[in-house]
């Protein structure tokens, strides 16, 4: 049985209701040896549905249930059935939302690492400059900025960080003094807004810690119309 037809069959959820039977019982079976996917569906399900059990054999969850019928006693396990249904729906839809959506937009996005790209990047200047670098680039994409960090004895390391427009630090850095004796290249992995940035530079001392500002650069993101 491949994975496709596993789905399409919804061989998870009929397995775990007794509903497979025969060959196609055996097919999914010898399936799951090979398929992490349907055997992580069958765990999780399985785990889940025995959780449940152990939350409705506790005495703190029976005492939430309608209180008992003089002359006719029942236990929390007559509902044990209707419960269990229902899990076993809200299950479907969470294996089902995993097949349709999770698991195809995460192997999209494994290929599209996979595969090579030509990104928009900036190479960054120093602040004195008066024009600021453009960086051209579709919204939350990725891009480039190239950088040298100045050659400053003292400094067992480095920092960056990234401001916006409104002075919101983005997201920080830290670049080993090792790298920083070539040109550096950050993959910024996207911003959500276009304007005006500022990567900052530190140097980093083992007795002081984070320095003050060494330099900024200043960069521009603009969106295509």
């Amino acid at each position: 049985m491949e994975h496709s037809e596993a789905v399409q069959l919804m061989a998870t959820e009929r397995y775990l209701l007794g509903e497979l039977t025969g060959d196609d019982r055996e097919s999914f079976e010898e399936h799951l040896f090979s398929c992490q996917d349907c055997a992580l569906d069958v765990r999780t399900a399985a785990s889940f549905l025995e959780h449940s059990k152990v939350a409705l054999a506790n005495p703190a969850v029976a005492e939430l249930q309608p209180a008992p019928v003089p002359a006719k006693p029942a236990g929390v396990w007559r509902f044990w059935p209707a419960l269990a249904a229902a899990v076993l729906v809200l299950l479907v839809g969470v294996i089902g939302y995993q097949n349709t959506v999770q698991y195809p937009t995460l192997k999209s996005a494994l290929a599209l690492a996979a595969t090579p790209q030509v990104l928009p990047s900036a190479v960054l200047v120093s602040s004195r400059d008066v024009t600021s670098p453009v960086v051209r680039v579709q919204r939350s994409s990725p891009f480039l900025l190239l950088m040298d960090i100045p050659d400053q004895a003292g400094f067992a390391s480095y920092v960056v960080e990234l401001h916006n427009a409104v002075g919101t630090t983005e997201w920080t850095l830290p670049i080993a003094a090792s790298a920083a004796r070539d040109t550096i290249s950050i993959r910024v992995p996207g911003v959500d807004h276009s304007g005006e940035y500022v990567l900052a530079l530190y140097g980093v001392t083992q007795a002081a810690g984070k320095s003050s500002e060494l330099r900024h650069y200043r960069f521009r993101v603009e969106y295509p119309e």
